[in-house]
């Protein structure tokens, strides 16, 4: 019995599921964490393409199909909560790779819980609500680029790899669905989380002026002095500027504080 309480919406389609993982660049020379491994059948497809697989999974009720897989193959189940789990545990020898039908409902926090590990964490592969995979992937000046368009970007080379419709849930999801891809920049290692909190700030306000938005968070100096120095115009809003500016912005409030 599915749990409404843990959004599950599991993905059965092998055919599907295979397209998933062609789009990945998941080796036998690979450590992978699969979130949400339900009743096993992507973690079955995993078992032929990648090295050692750790499938997590917080309900019990599914052990019977997930323990049968884990016999005798290179799978280890672990039944937990992915939110809290310590990646770096698992990322010894190699960084993880990671993939999953994530429950939508608590899609910020398992995003920024990766976010959080990329020094550990190479790439990763999530089916998502499609309307957070356009936020995700949106281009500056459109209606769905905001703060997590700017993180995701600047953290990762990102993509749709191609929709899902909810007939191919158990139990049908009410919104469609996108897999996505993360592939993290090299970069990405080097940035502290203070940076997620800058960009946040910049769209406080997402319609108003960006010098309004940082009034919240910094000083008028500061504000005023990093205007100047990034040669931005007083009338522009966060949702004009490109990603990797943001990155350019954050170094140089930085310096001020």
């Amino acid at each position: 019995m599915l749990k409404k309480s843990l959004s599950q919406h599991l993905l059965k389609e092998k055919n599907i599921l295979k397209k998933m993982l062609s789009r990945t660049d998941i080796t036998k020379e690979d450590t992978v964490i699969e979130i949400g491994a339900g009743t096993g059948e992507l973690t079955n497809l995993l078992k032929e393409v990648a090295g050692q697989i750790y499938a997590v999974e917080i309900d019990r009720t599914f052990s019977p199909y997930l323990d049968e897989i884990a016999k005798n193959s290179n799978v280890k189940i672990i039944y937990g909560d992915f939110l809290k789990l310590d990646i770096a545990a698992f990322a010894a020898q190699r960084n993880v790779k990671i993939i999953g039908n994530i429950p939508y409902k608590i899609t910020g926090p398992i995003l920024f819980k990766i976010f959080n590990n990329l020094n550990h964490v190479e790439s990763a592969y999530l089916t998502l609500q499609r309307e957070v995979a356009e936020r995700i992937t949106a281009k500056p000046k459109s209606k769905s680029f905001g703060a997590l368009s700017v993180i995701s970007q600047v953290l990762a080379n990102t993509k749709i790899e191609f929709l899902l419709p909810p007939e191919l849930f158990v139990p049908p999801p009410k919104v469609d669905s996108a897999f996505v891809s993360f592939i993290f920049k090299e970069s990405s290692r080097r940035i502290p989380p203070d940076f997620f909190t800058f960009v946040k700030n910049c769209f406080r306000q997402k319609r108003k002026l960006l010098f309004n938005s940082l009034k919240h968070s910094y000083s008028l100096y500061a504000i005023q002095s990093l205007f100047e120095r990034a040669g931005l115009e007083k009338s522009v809003r966060a949702e004009e500027i490109p990603p990797e500016k943001f990155l350019d912005m954050f170094e140089l409030i930085r310096e001020m504080e």
